[in-house]
């Protein structure tokens, strides 16, 4: 049966009976369908009231299980996380980024500018590895260890210009 409903003096519907709770229908709301005179409240329709007295339980709730399916799918998160994370460093090891050597020259030999180039190379080449850009960490760190021996020469050349 169809059961319609009075909303601000409109009529609204036609719902089913298992509609009426979950479209705010309550025990004062104007209910009418086919085969009553007039609208009456829900709370005069026997079935109405008891659909709407109804308490929806929600399914039953397995802990033991959920808990165990959350532990499989972290399980498998980290092994994938570590097997990627080995064949990434079989395939790709870290290039040397040259940091504390680029770090020693600038402040050793004061060459301030290929030094902080030198430095700057050197960070990049883990931020590249990181992202999965293994060429082009190579290449920085190449990049870093040109820095720092082209460092090391300016200030060689420095200090034996000033002492001579």
């Amino acid at each position: 049966m169809k059961y319609y409903v009075a909303r601000n003096d409109q009529p609204a519907g036609p719902f089913e009976i298992w509609e009426l709770k979950a479209n705010g229908v309550t025990a004062d709301t104007l209910v009418w369908h086919a085969g009553l005179p007039q609208w009456v409240k829900a709370s005069e329709i026997p079935e109405v009231t008891e659909e709407l007295s109804r308490i929806a339980l929600p399914p039953t709730f397995d802990h033991d299980e959920y808990c165990s399916r959350m532990l499989k799918r972290a399980a498998e998160r980290i092994r994938a996380s570590r097997q990627d994370d080995f064949r990434r460093q079989v395939m790709y090891p870290r290039p040397n980024n040259y940091l504390a050597e680029a770090i020693v020259v600038t402040v050793v030999f004061c060459s301030l500018i290929t030094g902080i180039i030198a430095i700057v190379k050197a960070l990049n080449v883990n931020k590249l590895y990181d992202r999965g850009l293994y060429e082009q960490a190579e290449r920085e760190s190449l990049s870093a260890r040109n820095w720092v021996i082209a460092s090391v020469v300016i200030g060689i050349f420095s200090l034996a210009y000033m002492f001579f």
